[in-house]
């Protein structure tokens, strides 16, 4: 049975960070396990346009719902299929 684990504080506490250090060392540990990271979704948009600001408010928020759309029909897959021993969610 899937576990799915989400993290949850505010930005910049070293969620990312905790998540992607648990990842290395569970899957050291056993690597048999089937592991899968959902980044976080604004951190996604602000590195793949390059900028710290956000010039379109707009355009921003239609990112998130897309992406958070695809998220959870990918976890609802996931948990359908139990294809994944831990899911962490950023």
């Amino acid at each position: 049975m899937t576990k799915i684990i989400a993290f949850s504080w505010n930005s910049n506490t070293g969620k990312t960070t905790a998540i992607h250090m648990l990842y290395e060392q569970l899957s050291t540990r056993y690597p048999n396990k089937r592991i899968k990271i959902f980044d976080e979704t604004a951190r996604e948009y602000i590195d793949s346009h390059g900028w710290w600001m956000i010039d379109d408010v707009h355009d921003f928020e239609t990112y998130i719902i897309n992406q958070e759309t695809k998220r959870l029909e990918e976890l609802k897959k996931i948990k359908e299929t139990n294809s994944h021993d831990l899911v962490f969610i950023d």
